[in-house]
């Protein structure tokens, strides 16, 4: 794929409602590259929905840690693309990944602590990479957009989250992801005469349409997450 611009999305978790209006945006601003770093399908809200646009459009994309849908919610077509999704993609000059090169489950640029997530030391982020010494390595998995400077002069973007702008998890310690607002997250890469540029964008959409589909499937915590980018963890798990 040879761009001038390449819009960037990532962790829309079956939410098409939000990737409906992600995907106007970016053709509203002219982008005509794509890519998409996983974490696509998602049981609880609207995966078929959220794949028939992503292969509509023909998006180029990866496979996340988290594709899950349960029997009727997918077409056997939709099946099998899941199925056929690569963990990486090599872009030239622009490395694409879910989480490290080497690990869906693992985030990149960040350091998990008890309660919050922060930035990783630099050293951290390069032994991550693994050895990956491509110009830009877009990455996702934790939903916050950040845009990572390395001293080596690399460039680790994750673009924030399509469908899920907050959530809490207890691995490896409890602690909550928050974008603090409801917005649908992306970013645009384009590259500029002395390096990379970024524009991360929120897009705002009907999320009390995805927040009603949250409940539907009895999701009420994720229904929150949605409608306030912001995540409340239960009063009766400790904080480790």
């Amino acid at each position: 794929m040879v761009m001038n611009r390449l819009a960037v999305i990532a962790d829309t978790h079956g939410n098409s409602w939000a990737l409906k209006a992600v995907l106007e945006d970016i053709r509203r601003r002219g982008v005509a590259d794509i890519v998409n770093l996983g974490d696509s399908a998602d049981a609880d809200m609207d995966p078929g929905g959220a794949l028939k646009l992503l292969m509509d459009h023909n998006v180029p994309s990866i496979a996340g840690n988290y594709e899950t849908f349960v029997d009727g919610q997918l077409t056997p077509d939709q099946v099998a693309w899941l199925r056929e999704l690569p963990k990486t993609l090599d872009l030239g000059p622009v490395f694409c990944c879910h989480g490290t090169p080497a690990s869906d489950t693992r985030e990149l640029i960040e350091k998990i602590t008890p309660g919050r997530v922060e930035i990783a030391d630099v050293e951290e982020i390069r032994q991550r990479l693994d050895g990956v010494e491509h110009d830009v390595v877009l990455c996702a998995h934790k939903h916050v957009p950040r845009s990572v400077w390395l001293p080596t002069g690399q460039l680790i973007m994750n673009p924030g989250s399509v469908g899920l702008p907050a959530y809490w998890n207890d691995e490896p310690v409890l602690h909550k992801v928050e974008a603090g607002s409801p917005h649908a997250r992306y970013a645009i890469l384009h590259k500029a005469a002395d390096g990379w540029n970024v524009d991360h964008i929120a897009v705002t959409y009907r999320w009390d349409l995805a927040a009603a589909a949250a409940r539907r499937s009895g999701r009420e915590d994720r229904a929150g997450f949605i409608e306030t980018g912001r995540a409340q963890i239960p009063d009766d798990l400790p904080v480790t």
